[in-house]
């Protein structure tokens, strides 16, 4: 049982008088949870979908760079390399990685580096993030041995 302020428990000595006011009154204390824990609840979610696009738009750029090395390696193909690249990227990922920068250059020992990065839309205000990937591989072809 609660009891009331003036000590006495609700209905003890007088059954007809019921106690209309506790002890402690906790009027109000529901907005004050609400007021406090939906901003929290807001930029936890925020952050997750901004987690979610980061995602999206590294593995888009991972998956593109994958690709465009496996076609520069191809006798070193470097446009369509970076047309592949940009192709996934935007096959997956739309037009969430912009600018979308590729490059493809040849490395010595007959190997080609391709690598792309970009720039990811901001759901929280102030938080820039960057994608990048990079794929080295050697150029395959037929040598003449000896």
């Amino acid at each position: 049982m609660t009891a009331c302020c003036d000590g006495r428990s609700p209905g003890s000595e007088n059954p007809e008088a019921p106690c209309t006011r506790r002890a402690h009154d906790d009027r109000g204390s529901e907005v004050v949870e609400i007021v406090l824990i939906v901003p929290v609840l807001m930029l936890l979610l925020l952050l997750g979908l901004q987690l979610a696009v980061w995602g999206l738009a590294a593995h888009a750029v991972s998956l593109g760079v994958t690709e465009g090395g496996a076609v520069a390696r191809q006798l070193s193909r470097t446009g369509s390399a970076i047309r592949t690249v940009t192709a996934d990227v935007h096959a997956v990922a739309g037009s969430l990685v912009n600018p979308l920068s590729v490059a493809v250059r040849p490395l010595p020992g007959g190997f080609v580096a391709v690598s792309a990065s970009g720039v990811v839309p901001s759901v929280l205000p102030g938080v820039h993030l960057h994608v990048s990937a990079l794929s080295v591989g050697p150029v395959q072809g037929f040598r003449a041995t000896g």
